[in-house]
C-alpha cells in the first residue's frame, strides 16, 4: 500500500513537470528575433518622421524658440556649422510644469527641420529585469543614428535619471545601469553624427548632476507659464483653426486667464467649439469662449439654488458684500481691481463667485502694504454683509477669513510690512518658532489690529449702502448673474 501511494505521487509530479515544461515553452520566444524584442526600445513605434507641428503652431514662446533656432538650422544644414568648426548643443534639457508646452517646442523643432521624431517616455525605459532598460537606450540611440539627422525625445526624463545616491540599494540596479547607458550614449555621438537629445522634466532638482553637465545637456531651458500677451498669442493660434467670429477680443479674454498653462487655454478652445455645437451655432462667439473658461476653471455648472431659500439669499448677500467694497476701493484709489460680475450659478465646488477686471501680471508681482491691507478688506467683507443683513455671519466666510490671516501674517512675518517703517522680518514656523512670547504676542497684536479695522471699515461701507445692497441681492438671485453695468445702475440708484 505503501509503495503504491510513492509510485502515485511520483507520476503526479512527473505530470505535473511535463505540463509546467510545455507551458513555459509556449510563453518563451521560439526564434531569436522574437526573443530580442522585449529588449527594444518601443521608438520604432514612436518614430514619426512627418510631424506636422511648426514654429508657428507654437505661441507665447518665441524667447525660447529664437535660442532654440539654431538646433532648427543644425538639423538642416550641419556642414555650415563643421565648415566654420561650430559644435552646436548636443542635448538640451528643458523644465517646467504640465502643459506649459516642453512636448510642443521639441515637435516644433523636428517639425520646421523636417526630420525624424522619436518620442519616449523616461518610464518605457524602467522593467523590472535587468539589463532591459540598458538595451532600449542602446536601440533607441542605434535607431537614432541610422536614421540621422533626428531628434531624440524623452519625456518626464526624471524618471529615467534619477540622482543615484538618492536611488537606493540593489532594487534599484537596473535603475542605475539604464542611467549610466544613457550617459555613455549622449558621450558617444558627436555633433558629425546629425543627432539632438531632448530631455523633459518639471523636476531638474531630481537628476543626476552626471547627465546635468555641459557635454550632455549643454542647454537648460526654462518654461513657464505664459504671460497675458503669450495667452492672446495661444487663444489666437487654436481659434483660427477653427470656425470663429474673428472679432473675438482675444487679449481681452487673456488677461481674465491668469496661471493657465498653453494645454489649459487649448481645452478652453475646444470646449469653446462643443459648446458651440451644443447651441447648434455658425461658428464660434466670444460667450462660447467665457463659458467654456467658466467650464473649464470652476467646473460643470449644477443644479442652480432655489431662489426662494433663506441660504440663497446669504450666498448672494455674501458675494454682493465683496463686490460693493471692491467696487469702492477700486474708485477711490485704484489700487486694487473693479469687479466684473457677480454669479451665484454653482458650478464644481464653488457655489458663488465674484469675477475681477485683472491688470497686468507685472502689476501683481510686487504688492504694497496699502495694497495688501484693501485686499483684507475685500476678504471680510462678505461676512461682514452677512452680519449687517441677518446679524451674525455664517460659516461661508471661513475661507476668506483664513486667507486674510495667512496674507496678513506674511505681511508682518515675512515681508516686514508690519507698520510703517518696520523693516524686521522673523521666520515663521508654528513648530519651531523660538522668539520671545512677548515678540509674538505683539506680532499677533498687529494682526489682530488690521483685521478690526477692516472689518470695521467693511461695516461702516455695507451700513451705509443697505438699500442698494438689498436691490442687489434681489437682482442676483432673480438672474443669477449681475454684470459691472447692472451693479452700477443700482447703486446709483440708491
Amino acid at each position: 500500500m505503501e509503495f503504491l501511494a510513492y509510485s502515485v505521487g511520483g507520476l503526479a509530479f512527473m505530470i505535473g513537470s511535463i505540463y509546467l515544461g510545455i507551458v513555459r515553452r509556449t510563453s518563451v520566444p521560439q526564434d531569436q528575433f522574437q526573443a530580442m524584442q522585449f529588449a527594444q526600445s518601443r521608438a520604432g513605434a514612436r518614430r514619426d518622421g512627418t510631424v506636422d507641428v511648426t514654429l508657428e503652431d507654437v505661441g507665447g514662446l518665441e524667447n525660447i524658440i529664437e535660442d532654440l533656432e539654431e538646433v532648427v538650422a543644425f538639423l538642416k544644414e550641419p556642414e555650415r556649422f563643421a565648415k566654420v568648426g561650430a559644435r552646436p548643443p548636443k542635448g538640451l534639457l528643458m523644465e517646467g510644469g504640465p502643459g506649459v508646452g516642453k512636448t510642443l517646442i521639441a515637435k516644433a523643432i523636428a517639425g520646421e527641420a523636417k526630420v525624424p521624431f522619436y518620442s519616449m517616455s523616461g518610464s518605457e525605459f524602467v522593467e523590472i529585469i535587468v539589463g532591459v532598460g540598458a538595451a532600449r537606450v542602446r536601440d533607441l540611440f542605434k535607431r537614432a543614428r541610422i536614421n540621422a539627422p533626428c531628434l531624440i525625445f524623452v519625456d518626464e526624463i526624471d524618471a529615467l535619471g534619477t540622482k543615484r545616491a538618492a536611488a537606493g540599494t540593489r532594487g534599484t540596479e537596473e535603475h542605475e545601469q539604464t542611467l549610466n547607458q544613457l550617459l555613455t550614449e549622449m558621450d558617444g555621438f558627436t555633433p558629425d553624427t546629425g543627432v539632438v537629445f531632448i530631455g523633459a522634466t518639471n523636476r531638474a532638482d531630481l537628476l543626476d548632476p552626471a547627465l546635468l553637465r555641459p557635454g550632455r545637456f549643454d542647454r537648460k531651458v526654462r518654461v513657464g507659464l505664459p504671460n497675458v500677451e503669450a495667452r492672446a498669442k495661444i487663444l489666437q493660434i487654436h481659434l483660427s483653426k477653427r470656425n470663429c467670429n474673428p472679432e473675438i477680443d482675444t487679449k481681452r479674454l487673456a488677461q481674465n486667464l491668469p496661471g493657465l498653462s498653453g494645454a489649459e487655454i487649448a481645452n478652453i478652445c475646444n470646449e469653446a467649439a462643443v459648446h458651440c455645437v451644443r447651441r447648434q451655432g455658425e461658428q464660434i462667439e466670444e460667450h462660447d469662449v467665457l463659458d467654456a473658461v467658466e467650464r473649464v476653471v470652476s467646473g460643470i455648472r449644477l443644479t442652480a439654488h432655489p431662489k426662494e431659500s433663506v441660504t440663497t439669499r446669504k450666498l448672494a448677500a455674501h458675494e454682493v458684500g465683496h463686490a460693493l467694497v471692491q467696487n469702492l476701493l477700486h474708485k477711490s484709489n485704484g489700487l486694487i481691481e473693479d469687479i466684473e460680475m457677480i454669479s451665484i450659478i454653482p458650478r464644481g465646488f464653488e457655489p458663488a463667485i465674484t469675477l475681477i477686471q485683472r491688470k497686468r501680471d507685472e502689476d501683481y508681482r510686487y504688492p504694497t502694504r496699502a495694497r495688501m491691507c484693501e485686499r483684507v478688506q475685500v476678504l471680510l467683507a462678505g461676512r461682514s454683509c452677512e452680519k449687517v443683513l441677518f446679524g451674525e455671519a455664517s460659516t461661508r466666510g471661513s475661507e476668506d477669513v483664513c486667507e486674510a490671516n495667512d496674507l496678513l501674517r506674511n505681511m508682518i512675518v515675512n515681508f516686514g510690512l508690519g507698520q510703517p517703517g518696520m523693516m524686521t522680518t522673523y521666520t515663521y514656523d508654528p513648530k519651531h518658532l523660538n522668539k520671545s512670547e512677548r515678540r509674538v504676542a505683539r506680532l499677533q497684536g498687529a494682526m489682530v489690529q488690521i483685521l478690526q479695522e477692516a472689518e470695521a471699515n467693511c461695516l461702516a461701507i455695507i451700513a451705509a449702502h443697505e438699500d442698494a445692497v438689498n436691490a442687489m441681492v434681489d437682482r442676483l438671485i432673480e438672474n443669477e448673474t449681475l454684470s459691472l453695468a447692472e451693479f452700477e445702475e443700482i447703486l446709483a440708484a440708491h
